[in-house]
């Protein structure tokens, strides 16, 4: 790879991951604006992989999954051709995969982008998200502390470790973690702290405040707090989306199930119907004494 190319992707990598950051802390316009610039000097510079990768982002972000795996894949497919491989896009494709619900397909990707980089610290910690929406959580820690001893100050570690620590039922472990994960990224971890302190009973309110981070101490207005809940939410959307929609799936099959089983001439078999069962029921009651 030429020298000028480099330099390229490497500003093309810092301005998705400050989007990112933008995008979690609720600037969702702004972190729009940045990966739309991105992608227009990748056209202008005609680097059609991460062209394809910044319309893939805004897809992504838009929460058009299934749209983004197919962009981003088609941006591997140009990078594998000239027999390399990017692991900032294999890595990408992980998070996508783990954002439509998918946390076994992420992890896969996860390990390619390890196999190409692997000190992708990055990769190491979604694994560990990946891992933990799967229900292992003693591994998912595992990855954390792995990415942790490349990148101390990861505040999206110590986000997992503080879910983590929280499913487990170790609020003092849970409520730890998420201060440090506050203290290195106080924007885009206060929606995150506010949670973990109330699921532990304590005063988010109160605790943020003696926390003193200079970047957060100015009073919030009512727009920024609706713009970090917006993020957090975004967070949560995008990560449960395929889970989401399952359970959404299952629940309207079963109330279809119970609005046939009690229509009084069920389309199911007779024997199903409660209007059916009730009314044989009825023909074999026999009359009480006494009455006509």
């Amino acid at each position: 790879m030429d020298q000028d190319r480099e330099q390229r992707i490497q500003k093309y990598r810092e301005q998705s991951e400050r989007a990112d950051e933008l995008q979690t802390g609720g600037d969702e316009e702004e972190a729009s604006q940045l990966r739309a610039q991105g992608l227009e000097a990748a056209r202008a510079n005609g680097d059609e992989d991460y062209g394809l990768f910044f319309e893939a982002e805004l897809a992504c972000a838009a929460g058009n999954h299934s749209t983004a795996i197919a962009l981003l894949h088609k941006s591997i497919e140009l990078v594998s051709l000239t027999g390399g491989g990017d692991y900032f896009l294999l890595r990408n494709m992980g998070v996508y995969h783990a954002f439509n619900g998918e946390p076994g397909v992420a992890i896969e990707w996860y390990e390619k982008a390890l196999e190409a980089n692997p000190e992708d610290y990055r990769a190491m910690c979604g694994t560990g998200h990946a891992v933990s929406m799967s229900g292992d959580l003693d591994v998912a820690i595992e990855w954390f502390n792995s990415a942790l001893k490349i990148a101390p100050d990861y505040d999206r570690c110590f986000q997992g470790l503080s879910m983590c620590a929280l499913l487990q039922g170790k609020l003092e472990e849970a409520v730890d973690n998420v201060t440090l994960a506050a203290r290195s990224a106080p924007r885009a971890q206060r929606a995150n702290f506010y949670f973990v302190l109330g699921a532990a009973g304590l005063l988010p309110e109160v605790a943020w405040r003696d926390l003193a981070i200079a970047e957060v101490e100015a009073p919030l207005t009512k727009k920024v707090e609706l713009s970090e809940l917006s993020g957090f939410i975004y967070q949560i959307r995008r990560a449960y989306a395929g889970q989401t929609k399952e359970f959404l799936k299952k629940k309207a099959e079963a109330e279809e199930a119970k609005r046939k089983f009690l229509l009084p001439n069920s389309d199911l078999d007779p024997e199903r119907s409660v209007m059916l069962l009730l009314r044989r029921w009825n023909s074999y009651t026999p009359a009480v004494p006494g009455t006509k």
